[in-house]
């Protein structure tokens, strides 16, 4: 009879075994969905940059006519026609190697789905919006998501159970027996129907301290499990914290590359414009070039950034499915 409570709390603690197996799968999940997440805008960063990749590539090419055109006129020097047509070359590598690199991000995301190598989707160009609106907000949902925050909750609610568990023992265990006998063909002398009730009472007053040793080690695993509560939800808030900062400063440097980038376009617009009409050199246009061409490498990989930390924040956040 007594034992029930016990039967009782063995039950909850499996089912709390059971939802921390399911955190321990949900955090899997959550580890695929963000390798997925940073493959994707990776993919969508460098299909961005393919058109200035492109844009580069003619560019090159025009100033190559203009390089050969200053030398064929004397107005240009040999080594600046080789720079410039080294350059074209280089412009014209980069965009067949951008292309291998979206193979392959196709290709890895197809693995990471399921999908066959060579199925193709349609990605977005632009990432979705934040469901928060300050780092508060986003400590917040880890708190309530991270798999790991959950499953050190359930561990506390365990140790919890076993504490309970361990004081029951000190109380005695009552026995209710009930048992019944009927004889068939027994004749009329004796009765044949026969009842017999009992009840019996099992208890270990000495013990030599074993309940309380087996008390102490469950409190100190419920204190272990608090520890370890509180060290999941201060590196959950970390992580935010960190990543929050992460994803903020990707996108000033996605800024200031679009800056850059825009001014290095002009400003090599410009140097071809004076150098048509004689009143810059060729190295002008070479050097405006080279900027140009660097800001672009810069815009693109600053844009694969903020894909990359938009997906380590959501990760932080325990963002679901």
């Amino acid at each position: 009879m007594t034992r029930q409570p016990r039967i009782g709390l063995g039950i909850r603690s499996a089912d709390l075994e059971i939802g921390r197996a399911g955190e321990q799968v949900q955090a899997t999940e959550q580890q695929v969905v963000a390798q997925v997440r940073v493959i994707y805008f990776q993919t969508v960063a460098l299909e961005a940059a393919r058109a200035t990749a492109a844009s580069q590539v003619r560019v090159a090419e025009e100033v190559v006519r203009l390089a050969r055109k200053g030398v064929a006129e004397g107005t240009s020097l040999p080594a600046g026609q080789a720079e410039a047509e080294s350059r074209l070359s280089r412009a014209r590598a980069d965009a067949a190697n951008l292309e291998k690199d979206i193979q392959d991000g196709h290709e890895q995301l197809n693995v990471l789905m399921g999908e066959p190598l060579e199925k193709r989707f349609q990605l977005a160009s632009r990432l979705p919006s934040l469901e928060v609106l300050n780092l508060e907000d986003a400590r917040a949902r880890a708190a309530s998501n991270r798999p790991e925050i959950r499953e050190a909750r359930l561990r506390l609610q365990q140790a919890d159970l076993a504490i309970r568990s361990e004081r029951l023992e000190w109380i005695p265990d009552i026995r209710l027996t009930v048992t019944h006998f009927g004889f068939l063909n027994f004749g009329n002398l004796a009765p044949n129907q026969f009842a017999i009730a009992g009840l019996s009472l099992t208890w270990e007053p000495w013990d030599w301290g074993r309940k309380n040793r087996a008390a102490q080690v469950a409190l100190q695993r419920r204190e272990q499990a608090r520890l370890a509560l509180s060290q999941a939800e201060a590196q959950a808030g970390l992580e935010v914290c960190r990543a929050w900062r992460e994803w903020e400063k990707a996108q000033r440097d996605l800024d200031t590359a679009r800056q850059e980038a825009a001014s290095g376009a002009e400003s090599l617009r410009v140097a071809r414009q004076r150098y048509e009409q004689q009143t810059a050199l060729l190295r002008t246009v070479l050097e405006a070039q080279a900027a140009w061409e660097s800001a672009g490498q810069r815009e693109a990989r600053a844009a694969a950034a903020v894909g990359a930390a938009w997906s380590d924040l959501q990760l932080a956040m325990g963002a679901q499915l």
